[in-house]
């Protein structure tokens, strides 16, 4: 896919030293990283696994002249940097870029030309993304939302707020009851745990159903 080159192109000019890039990869990686000490379930997504996510889409399935992504959890706008190539043909990419951690925002907003999002539209949401306002639909939402887990006081507050009753103490359950159905498509990653623990049965119900 064309795509697929020229994001291979991009990325081995910057092991090589010569993408202009190359200083946003490291200013990505260095936030990226400095978000572990926050400790808020934030886990740094190797390009190679957001290569394989979007690897999974076709562009027959959106309209070919504009698309609404959300972006759950941010980040330093990894994401971006590959959906944007993805969709470089469409007229309007609309981002709806969600991040409790303001900086994180800030940090897209002030190198936003560095990753060619100058041709975007980008609405900033700091805030939690399962009580956060959002819109009621997306042609796509994709992301590695935080895995951590809660305690039961702040299982009652997100409960009561979308309406629910799961029996889960991690958040990354809560944000996929928020989201499933906000959109027909979306791409998370999800952990293995997740799978396999009884505490999200709620959660793995309702996508089955």
């Amino acid at each position: 896919k064309r795509w697929q080159r020229a994001c291979k192109t991009d990325f081995e000019e910057y092991l090589n030293g010569e993408s202009k890039a190359r200083n946003i990869f490291i200013d990505i990686y260095e936030h990226e990283k400095r978000s572990f000490k926050d400790q808020r379930g934030v886990f740094y997504t190797p390009n190679a696994v957001i290569f394989q996510m979007i690897s999974d889409l076709e562009l027959d399935e959106f309209n070919n002249k504009n698309i609404s992504i959300l972006e759950p959890s941010v980040g330093a706008g990894l994401f971006l940097i590959q959906l944007t190539a993805f969709f470089s043909t469409y007229e309007k990419i609309t981002f709806d870029l969600c991040d409790i951690d303001k900086n994180s925002l800030d940090f897209i907003k002030k190198n936003r030309k560095e990753l060619n999002l100058d041709l975007c539209e980008l609405n900033f949401i700091n805030s939690d993304i399962v009580t956060a306002e959002i819109k009621n639909s997306y042609d796509l939402i994709i992301g590695n939302p935080p895995f951590h887990s809660i305690n039961s006081e702040q299982r009652k507050i997100y409960n009561n707020y979308l309406g629910i009753n799961s029996k889960s103490l991690n958040i990354f359950s809560f944000i996929m009851d928020k989201l499933r159905l906000k959109s027909e498509k979306i791409i998370l990653l999800i952990p293995k745990t997740f799978l396999m623990s009884p505490q999200y049965n709620y959660t793995k119900n309702s996508y089955q159903n």
